[in-house]
């Protein structure tokens, strides 16, 4: 969170924008917003596979 400077609110939107291009078909099921907090090294599950958190 300390790279993002805006609201949830704006997250929230960015997210329904993003759903919507790359999944059209759909009405914005499975959309979710979460925050977690994690380490550089900690695996990041969901998606569409697990990625890796880089201290970049």
């Amino acid at each position: 969170m300390k790279l993002v400077n805006c609201s949830e609110e704006t997250l929230h939107t960015l997210l329904k924008d993003l759903d919507t291009i790359a999944w059209d078909c759909n009405e914005g099921e499975g959309q979710g917003l979460y925050f977690e907090k994690h380490f550089p090294g900690d695996g990041i599950a969901g998606g569409r596979g697990e990625e890796m958190l880089r201290k970049d």
